[in-house]
């Protein structure tokens, strides 16, 4: 048998993220590495999910912005299997929405620090393992709340800086990485201006509109470019 296509998905207990690798498990000769700040209990759907295909979903600690964790997951990996073909940079935070007036620098740096630095860190410690694979991808989920075009008229100023800046991060290793496809995209259809209509589709459809563009993806065709889930293009 050919050797497995390796994915590691952030912010895997829950959400989105527990979809992608439920629909990950599913495929033939695939390797899961399922990143989770607090290991999950025993009875969780992820920890299930692990029990019944143990070679194929694999927990890993893979806690957001923290070197140390980050540096021992892509050893792990790298004795293992030694590339990482696609990596999901799914993990994310939103704190409580607040008014311009009303922000305070902690606000701001809580959600940069899972927004913007976590994914930082996480491509810094697999870099060497994506380049290792024959067509590696490193993906942001994002939203359109960081869209500096549509600047959405809610109150989530903070959230959005962070995701420009991530949406900026996905754009620059596009462009510093000949050998590595990497894109933004916004999880959810709905482009409305409220928060319910950002997240109107299910955790399950999410996953499966972001991996159908993700299979396909090139460097010429979705390469450094902000894609919707139902593969439109957005603006910056």
């Amino acid at each position: 048998m050919s050797s497995p296509t390796v994915y590691v998905v952030t912010g895997a207990t829950r959400g989105i993220g527990l979809q992608l690798v439920t629909q990950l498990a599913a495929r033939p000769n695939t390797v899961i590495y399922a990143g989770y700040r607090t290991a999950p209990s025993a009875d969780s759907d992820l920890a299930q999910l692990a029990a019944k295909q143990p070679e194929v979903v694999i927990p890993i600690k893979l806690t957001s912005g923290d070197q140390k964790d980050n540096a021992a997951a892509a050893e792990v990996i790298k004795a293992k299997f030694g590339k990482v073909d696609v990596v999901i940079s799914n993990a994310g935070y939103c704190a409580p929405l607040k008014a311009i007036a009303d922000l305070t620098p902690k606000d701001i740096y809580s959600e940069f620090d899972i927004n913007l630095i976590g994914g930082l860190v996480l491509f810094q410690n697999l870099v060497p393992l994506l380049q290792a694979a024959p067509s590696p991808k490193f993906i942001t989920i994002s939203s359109a709340a960081g869209s500096i075009a549509l600047a959405l008229g809610v109150p989530i100023t903070s959230y959005g800086i962070s995701k420009a800046s991530a949406n900026f991060l996905a754009k620059k290793i596009d462009v510093d990485y000949p050998d590595i496809i990497s894109f933004p995209l916004h999880a959810s259809e709905q482009l409305g201006a409220t928060l319910e209509q950002l997240g109107a589709i299910t955790p399950a459809e999410s996953a499966t509109g972001i991996l159908s563009l993700i299979d396909k993806a090139t460097k010429e065709t979705h390469g450094g470019k902000f894609w919707n889930v139902d593969g439109t293009e957005l603006a910056w």
